[in-house]
């Protein structure tokens, strides 16, 4: 597969198309009804039928483009928009080698079945309440490890959600799960269809896509880039690994410290804590230009993010009796980088999802809570 930028041209306003063609890399043939949208958002469009296409208006940013068409391998396409742009997407078909599918008992299939829908929506009520269209199209095959099982699936994943009004479109790329470990990883690329009808919009689907955006990281990392944590009730905190004796942690405030478990330590023996210190935003982000737009790298390794509310996802984990340490009032999350960048464009949307853990309640945000990046909360209003 591969995409083209065959030419621009610069406009005067702040928003910005991308057009152009999708065709058959062997061919040169246009393809009609190729999905061509933004990742993980409500941006998107269908080529007619002269495979063209138009996309927009968008803001000035950095974009994933996916290209999709059924019996062709996916494309993605990753554009800096400032200015308008034509592209040119060239398709390959699929190939057909596909993973030797395991060959399961019906309870086996099942069992894999569940724990693949948990993974990837949630594992709270809330997610219960989606559903997975087409959930027999996913497959199975034998992972990497000894005990390692890999999911996949030919055609997009029609997902709707209830709750909140959207129907998901998720193309899986990659999805392992370790049975015995209970160890799991996905990743994938999401278009979201509102279901809310501009002329009588639902307010119940408005109140809970505002009731699961406050305290999320989508939240988070807005009001980060935003400077505007403490309005927006976030405190966050640096941690940092010392060394100490049993004696001197233990005297440590609680709130400061994380001690690890030892009770037969002595108090002289040397232990290894986390320190929390608060930190502001301005020391978080390094300002960085990337093709003319201005992105941040977050510096510090590992931080606590506290929210000053207890939030749906937290309410909604609790009630599934999940052991969690959080604080009595209020949400606690944790943030790890796995690998270097880790990068937010000036809206706050992470460029680089992949190098960052979650820990927390952050760390069950599955698709049954997510909100595309182009959504924008209402205030709060009664039902």
């Amino acid at each position: 597969m591969a995409a083209m930028l065959v030419g621009s041209s610069g406009t005067l306003h702040a928003q910005y198309f991308a057009e152009g063609v999708v065709q058959d890399a062997n061919t040169g043939a246009p393809l009609t009804g190729a999905s061509v949208y933004i990742n993980n958002s409500t941006r998107g469009t269908i080529t007619n039928a002269d495979g063209l296409f138009t996309l927009g208006p968008l803001q000035p940013g950095a974009y994933e483009i996916i290209v999709t068409y059924v019996g062709y391998e996916a494309l993605v396409y990753n554009a800096v928009l400032t200015k308008n742009v034509r592209l040119e997407f060239r398709l390959t078909p699929a190939r057909r080698q596909l993973p030797d599918v395991l060959i399961l008992t019906e309870a086996t299939r099942l069992k894999y079945l569940d724990i693949f829908r948990k993974n990837l929506l949630g594992f709270t009520a809330e997610a219960q309440r989606c559903r997975i269209r087409n959930l027999e199209a996913v497959q199975f095959a034998a992972g990497t490890g000894s005990n390692d099982i890999r999911a996949f699936c030919n055609s997009e994943l029609v997902i709707e959600n209830p709750s909140l009004g959207y129907t998901i479109y998720f193309q899986l790329t990659d999805f392992y799960f370790n049975p015995e470990g209970n160890y799991c990883f996905f990743y994938g690329y999401t278009r979201f269809v509102d279901r809310i009808n501009a002329q009588k919009p639902q307010q119940r689907w408005l109140n809970r896509r505002r009731q699961v955006y406050m305290g999320s990281s989508q939240h988070f990392f807005r009001s980060l880039v935003n400077r505007s944590l403490a309005e927006e009730g976030f405190t966050v905190q640096q941690l940092q690994t010392v060394t100490r004796t049993r004696k001197e942690a233990l005297a440590a405030a609680p709130a400061q410290i994380q001690l690890p478990k030892g009770q037969h330590l002595k108090l002289d023996d040397s232990v290894q804590v986390k320190l929390a210190f608060a930190v502001h935003a301005d020391s978080l982000l390094q300002p960085v230009t990337q093709a003319g737009l201005t992105v941040y790298q977050l510096l510090v390794p590992e931080l606590r993010v506290l929210y000053k509310d207890r939030t749906l996802l937290h309410s909604e984990v609790a009630a599934q009796q999940f052991l969690l340490r959080q604080p009595k009032t209020g949400t606690e999350n944790g943030l790890r980088k796995k690998d270097e960048p880790v990068l937010l464009d000036a809206t706050g949307r992470l460029l680089t999802p992949a190098n960052l853990l979650y820990d927390g309640i952050w760390a069950f945000e599955r698709l049954a809570y997510m909100l595309p990046d182009d959504y924008e909360p209402l205030p709060a209003t009664k039902r």
